[in-house]
């Protein structure tokens, strides 16, 4: 059989699979990965994927026009990873680091401050195309301006709407 008749045979599969629904193919990630893996209460993993790429979309925007410590002096909003908040129904954490110019939290105004660039991770749990917690360094409450509201031990997780 020649190359050419392979490659038609091939491409002609393909079609059938990719027409017959590509026979319940899904997107499938790596355990370990960072990837979001829709967990049982979803009942389509496309559902989990919308959620996923919106709801990043959302927290990104968040940080950047509410969160006070990314907005007093922010720089270099990364996006980490994501995974399924699954004390929440239909929520996703989603996880940032940037840098401060200064350390310290929040709006800094009134403040001394020190100059020394600081590294900072952002937790975000957006629900319902609402953000619900948004966590800075599991120990900035950016919503509220307190510390230790959230924390490890609480899990930002179990903020729902």
């Amino acid at each position: 059989m020649s190359k050419a008749s392979q490659s038609i045979i091939i491409i002609a599969s393909l079609i059938l699979l990719v027409g017959a629904g590509g026979c319940g193919l899904r997107l499938v990630t790596q355990p370990g990965d960072g990837s979001v893996v829709p967990d049982a209460t979803s009942t389509d993993s496309s559902d989990t994927v919308n959620q996923q790429i919106g709801g990043r979309g959302i927290a990104e925007r968040w940080i950047t026009d509410n969160a006070p410590t990314y907005k007093f002096d922010g720089e270099n909003l990364q996006f980490m990873q994501s995974v399924s908040a699954n004390k929440c129904v239909g929520a996703m954490l989603y996880e940032f680091t940037f840098d401060s110019r200064n350390g310290g939290y929040g709006n800094r105004v009134n403040e001394a401050l020190d100059g020394v660039k600081t590294a900072h991770t952002i937790q975000i749990t957006v629900q319902t195309d609402t953000v619900a917690a948004a966590v800075t360094d599991n120990r900035y409450n950016e919503m509220s301006g307190q510390f230790g509201e959230l924390t490890e031990a609480t899990d930002t997780q179990t903020k729902c709407l």
